[in-house]
């Protein structure tokens, strides 16, 4: 899948995880395509792990046992770590935000409000061992800004119209049932 099929797959998904963490759309959107290889990495395709994360002795979930490289004393290798298993696309972005804010270690992230200030905050609290791994993550946003913004924009707007639908629905109910008119 190239970059604006996954965009625009997963553009909803990632804004209405979002909502009200401080967590910028925009981040999460760009880790997760570079983390899953825009959805083609094994672990995110039979997965649905789209950013990486390992199943530490306190995950409860499901999880795959897979080779990973590591970036260790300079040099990349090869080790097999347990990932987290998720049923969806939406379960993975919901448990992925869960995890930076239940880990003090990510406590730095939501206080940055530039994708770059989140993105060198992930990476100066280990959530990655490739030593330019902000600067990377930050070029593939730049490189898709445009497509990132319009798929953003239609999501938004899908998601106020459907609240504003839910709201006049609910209150032609409300208004039909409990007030009798």
């Amino acid at each position: 899948m190239g970059s604006v099929l996954y965009i625009d797959k997963h553009a909803m998904g990632v804004i209405r995880a979002c909502m009200g963490t401080k967590m910028l759309p925009e981040t999460v959107l760009c880790q997760s395509a570079i983390e899953s290889g825009y959805g083609q990495s094994l672990l995110a395709s039979k997965y649905n792990n789209y950013f990486g994360i390992k199943a530490g002795s306190s995950w409860k979930g499901d999880f795959v046992l897979l080779p990973t490289k590591e970036f260790v004393n300079g040099a990349y290798i090869t080790i097999n770590a347990k990932f987290r298993r998720y049923s969806s696309f939406t379960a993975s972005v919901s448990d992925y935000i869960n995890f930076l804010k239940v880990n003090p270690r990510y406590a730095n992230v939501f206080t940055k409000t530039s994708i770059l200030g989140q993105l060198q905050a992930l990476q100066s609290a280990g959530y990655a061992t490739a030593p330019n791994y902000a600067n990377v993550i930050y070029g593939i946003y730049l490189s898709n800004m445009d497509v990132i913004n319009s798929a953003f924009k239609k999501a938004k707007v899908i998601i106020t119209m459907a609240a504003a639908a839910f709201g006049i629905t609910s209150f032609y109910l409300v208004r039909k049932y409990f007030l009798n008119q």
